[in-house]
């Protein structure tokens, strides 16, 4: 799960999420002005900066395109197989039959 921390009007933080978007990669979004309780923690955490991202175990601040990739592959190497329309398991389905009717 990635979780991505930004700031109105934030070049970084647009740049940050426009590369997962790119990618197709889900994110959860925490905007600061929103949520300013929020600040003192990254701060703790060491991040003066955003966007502050949160990737598995990992997290770092600003637009980091080498972190970002990492976590890119990450993600999609984690997520769930996509099956193509007519292989698999529904293609295995039996047609139902059509139910008796009962006069």
């Amino acid at each position: 799960m990635i979780t991505i921390y930004t700031k109105p009007d934030c070049a970084q933080c647009t740049a940050t999420k426009r590369e997962f978007d790119k990618a197709g990669v889900s994110y959860t979004e925490i905007d600061l002005a929103r949520n300013p309780h929020d600040i003192n923690l990254l701060k703790a955490l060491g991040h003066y900066t955003a966007p502050v991202v949160f990737s598995g175990t990992s997290h770092w601040s600003g637009f980091r395109k080498d972190l970002i990739r990492d976590a890119i592959k990450t993600a999609t190497l984690n997520a769930p197989p996509v099956q193509e329309p007519g292989r698999g398991a529904e293609s295995q389905a039996q047609p139902l039959k059509p139910a008796k009717q009962h006069r």
